[in-house]
Parts: C-alpha cells; structure tokens; sequence
C-alpha cells in the first residue's frame, strides 16, 4: 500500500524541488519537504514525492505535514488513515510558517500599481514560484536582479513587519534626489493545508486586494486600514491552498494574514463596536446613534430580514440605581435588512438614556448592555448576540466628549467636541446671542481617531 511505500522509497528529497517551494539552503523544514512532496506528486512523481514525505517521517515520526501530505497523495481508505493521524498530531487547518517574499520591485504613487511579474518572461506570480530561475529584474537592487526570501512567521498570529535592509535606500534617494523613490512593491505568498473540505475566512491586513490559488481570478478586498472586520469566505476543497498578496508600501509596512475555519453551525458574526458616543450630564448629545458590524458567515446566501434589539441579557448587566440604554426608532436611519453573502456590513440603532437618579456623575452613568442581530439564511432564524458595549460619561462644563451623528450618505459618524476653557464673552445677549460661543470645526484624515 501507500503508506509502506512511504517508508520503502528512497530517503531523499530533490533539491530542485524543494528550491520551487521556497527552500533557500540548510536543513529543510516539514513544510518545505511535504510542500515539495506534493509538487512532485502534481506532476506524477510518485516515487520522488514519497521520498519527500520519508524524510519528513523519519525525522518526525509525529509530523503533522508529513502525514497530512501522505493523505493528499493517497487514496481511500489509507489516505484516511493518514489524515486522521495528521489531526492526532495537529489540526484540520495547517497554516505555513514559511511565508515567501518577492520585492521590492518600482511603484508609482497609486495603491495598486502595474505587476512586473505579468511580463512574458516571468508569466505572472504563481508561474514565478515554480520556475527554475530565480532571478527577477529590480532596478532597486545592485546587479539589478532580487530574488524570493523565506520570512519566518508565528502561524497563528499571521504577521510580519514587512521591509528590505539589503536594498541601500540612501543611495536611491542621494541619486534622484527624491523621497518617492522609497515607495515599492512586492509579493508575498502563503500557503495553508486543508485536511478535509471545509469553509474559511480569511483575513489580509494591510494590503489593498489579494487572491486565493489563482491570482486575479477573483481578486478579493484587503483589509487595507487594518480595521479587522473584512474578511472573505470561501468554501474550499482538501489540499494546499495558497494566499497570494500584493503589497504597496514606503520604506516598511506591517502585513498580517489570518485564516480561520468557520463552524458549521456558525452563520453571523458580531464585531464589537469600534466606537461609541459619550453621555453627557446623563443623556446623550443629541440622539445617540450606534453602528454594529456584523458579517454574513454564509458564502452563498444572503442575510435577510435583520432586526436589531436590546439582548435580554443586558438585564444582568445593570446596577442598582443605575441608568439604562434603551433602543429607540429614529426616522433619519436608513433601513438595513440584509447583508450579501460572505460580506461585513454596519447596521445602525439608536438609542436613549431612561431612569437612574440624578446627582453623583457615577449614578447617571448607564450600564453596559448587549446588542442582539436577527435575521434568516435560506428561510432558516439566525441570531447572535454583541459582547458587553460600553459607554463613556462625561461632564459638559469642563469634559471633552464623544457626539455621533448621520452622515449625508446614511451612516453613522462620530465626532468630538471639546468645549471651551472659560466662559465666552462674544455677545451681550441683546439681540438673543446669549455670549454664545463660536465654533472651530478642525477634519481629520483616515485612520486618526476623532479625539486625537
């Protein structure tokens, strides 16, 4: 059978293979062999692939890789049994520690810039992995040509701050006498293993798009702002898969891919609030508008019918005495009632400050409560329910203080609103001014918070 072929063939691994999965020299790590295993068996290299996965074995005979790899290559009952010892000793997802990396390579000022790999000699970034030469032009690079590099990465937190040392930057910019020459792009390509057919989402901060196996075909939205809720999802078959993204960036950047299987009981996820309004002196500034996110875990149909409510849990939450939130219905908020498949959407409330006793600040602070998302997947209830939110209690006469509002689009946004030192002495109230105040408006950029 397979599995005595695996530890009967020839204890050796080519090296030419494992240099087209992104071994750069020294002791080849599992990944590279079981990697380099499966290439070979793509290829109909039967025997030269179980010679990868006897090397694997032998060193570990545990090796989650080398047995998962096994169960790819075989059939059947024995390919079974391969993978069930894959799952003995690690997981259904096997996420690479080896990420590889190509760049830098020239680019203009746009996020997404023209691909040099696209070129006939190259032939595009998943040919560019596997092709004997491993020499790519670069005018950043002396000699003009850079090459692939390995960069080591812990699996689970999926990031790696992302630069290039070797490249002499200095000279670059003495030579043009230009700071945009800092700007680059690379490529980098990671690699994950099913042990069965399973759904996933996947996650890629910091860069603009990427794809999944196949490069363009679709490309799929980075979480370019790190915002840490886009994530797209997939229902994907046993095997290797891989994530290739392409980064832009001046001098470095961070880069962090996570990918997570997705129960299959699990149909929404609820993403905690990235911000809230203040209460101030025991109410809200106006009317307080919050916004949810919540993603459609399903990858083909759509969340229907989505109601939003105070969870009943939210009773537990509340303090004697306290104040409570209670959701109101305003009639400036856009309707939201459903959410594509495998997309992330903000649904808005709003809400109100009822009961609690007038006096201490401490008192007219309301209680945490809980958010619950309803909804139906192919005519079927679905429901999730928030963690504890939080809001913030502020004094009006001397306290900054968070304010939210709707945008002209529909959605919610916030604002921050710092009152002045001392009393204003603008107007003296003849003509109804009141010494009123006047009002310095100050905008801000993406990814600066509002009090900032």
């Amino acid at each position: 059978g397979g599995r005595e072929q695996a530890t009967s063939s020839e204890e050796k691994c080519p090296q030419q293979s494992l240099r087209r999965v992104g071994w750069m020299g020294g002791r080849p790590s599992e990944e590279h062999l079981a990697k380099a295993a499966l290439l070979l068996a793509r290829s109909g290299q039967s025997d030269r692939a179980m010679g990868c996965v006897r090397v694997v074995l032998k060193d570990n005979p545990r090796s989650p890789w080398g047995h998962a790899t096994l169960g790819q290559m075989l059939e059947g009952e024995e390919a079974e049994k391969s993978l069930a010892e894959a799952r003995r000793f690690g997981k259904s997802l096997m996420k690479s520690r080896s990420w590889e990396v190509l760049g830098p390579f020239p680019a203009g000022k746009m996020e997404l810039d023209g691909d040099p790999l696209q070129s006939s000699l190259y032939g595009g970034i998943e040919n560019a992995r596997t092709l004997d030469h491993k020499r790519f032009a670069s005018e950043y690079a002396d000699g003009g040509f850079v090459k692939w590099q390995t960069r080591t990465v812990d699996p689970e937190a999926g990031m790696i701050e992302l630069s290039f040392p070797d490249i002499n930057w200095n000279k670059h910019v003495q030579l043009t006498n230009s700071m945009p020459i800092l700007e680059w792009q690379a490529w980098i390509a990671v690699d994950f293993l099913l042990l069965e057919d399973s759904k996933v989402r996947i996650s890629c901060m910091g860069v603009h798009s990427f794809s999944v196996d196949r490069m363009g075909k679709p490309w799929y939205a980075g979480d370019i702002y790190r915002s840490g809720t886009l994530w797209t999802v997939l229902e994907l078959s046993r095997g290797l898969h891989t994530v290739y993204m392409k980064v832009k960036a001046k001098v470095s950047t961070h880069v962090q891919t996570q990918i997570l299987l997705v129960e299959k009981e699990r149909k929404v996820e609820v993403f905690s609030p990235k911000w809230m309004p203040d209460v101030v002196d025991g109410k809200f500034f106006g009317v307080g508008y919050g916004a949810i996110q919540i993603l459609n875990l399903d990858s083909k149909s759509f969340l229907a019918d989505i109601r939003v409510s105070l969870a009943r849990s939210s009773s537990s939450l509340s303090g004697a005495g306290k104040p409570t939130i209670t959701l109101v219905e305003p009639p400036d908020l856009p309707t939201i009632t459903q959410v594509a498949p495998s997309q992330t959407l903000a649904v808005q409330f709003a809400m109100d400050v009822v009961g609690g006793e007038r006096g201490e600040a401490s008192k007219r602070c309301p209680s945490s409560f809980r958010v619950a998302i309803t909804g139906k997947i192919e005519g079927k209830e679905v429901s999730v329910t928030s963690d504890a939110i939080s809001v913030r209690c502020r004094e009006k006469e001397n306290q900054s203080f968070i304010m939210s509002f709707v945008d002209h689009d529909g959605s919610v946004q916030h604002a921050a609103v710092v009152p002045p030192l001392k009393s204003c002495e603008i107007g003296d109230g003849s003509r109804g001014d009141g010494r009123k105040c006047p009002v310095v408006l100050s905008m801000h950029g993406t990814g600066v918070k509002a009090n900032d």
